[in-house]
């Protein structure tokens, strides 16, 4: 087989792929793990935050320390939990680190938590999970709103009126309006379908990756380091 055929079957696998995308599984998981991205990265936020203020103003009555070591517990419980859902959702392969309660005495316990490498790595991980469940929420809900809507422009397009309003204050005064009702040319309503449609047969993808880059992040902040875990599958290597 000649290079050029080669070039050409990897093109034609690369198109089908990218149309049978929608049909996957995986990307519905991919979606689904970037939804829950956003209620968990503020409960997980509202949590850290809270408890931990709350825990540092109480320190003057002592009643701040068993606050704060109940919030890092709390932090290990939700990295747990977290875990759960990105090795069920997006088959990440998170192996948490051993339990800090399990063994020993009291302030054992209490020593090992608060120390513990695995409890700052969850507690920066739940901050962080704000801004990212609000990033990758928005853009797959924006990219694929956006070209659903200029892919079915021609639908809609007709009985919308589109209008630009220039307001001119020439004195304090008077006010000069300006309404000009456009008539879309269906060159550039074709243009706009197009574009619309080439978001829609790519949202697949980029879902797809969204999640993959989360789940590599919860994967390398929950994970246990002492534990050697197969890699994250890459996005494309093998269907979820």
């Amino acid at each position: 087989m000649t290079a050029s055929n080669v070039l050409r079957n990897n093109r034609m696998a690369l198109l089908t792929e990218l149309l049978t995308l929608w049909f996957q599984e995986r990307t519905w998981r991919s979606f689904v793990y970037l939804l829950l991205g956003l209620p968990l990265g503020i409960v997980y936020f509202t949590f850290v935050v809270t408890a931990t203020s709350l825990s540092g103003g109480m320190m003057v009555t002592l009643a701040g320390i068993p606050l704060l070591v109940g919030t890092f517990i709390g932090v290990r419980v939700l990295a747990k939990f977290d875990a759960k859902v990105s090795n069920s959702i997006q088959q990440t392969n998170i192996v948490l680190p051993p339990a800090t309660w399990d063994e020993g005495n009291l302030h054992t316990k209490i020593e090992m938590t608060v120390k513990s490498r695995a409890t700052w790595k969850s507690f920066i991980y739940m901050v962080a999970m704000l801004p990212i469940g609000i990033m990758n929420f928005t853009a797959a809900v924006t990219f694929i709103a956006i070209g659903a809507m200029w892919a079915t422009f021609w639908l809609w397009s007709d009985w919308t009126q589109i209008e630009f309003t220039w307001t001119v204050d020439h004195v304090i005064d008077f006010v000069w309006h300006v309404e000009a009702p456009v008539d879309v040319p269906w060159q550039a309503e074709g243009l706009v379908m197009a574009a619309g449609w080439l978001m829609l047969i790519t949202a697949p993808a980029i879902l797809i990756v969204m999640a993959h880059l989360q789940g590599r992040f919860a994967q390398r902040m929950l994970s246990d380091e002492n534990v050697a875990t197969e890699q994250q599958l890459s996005p494309f290597g093998a269907a979820a």
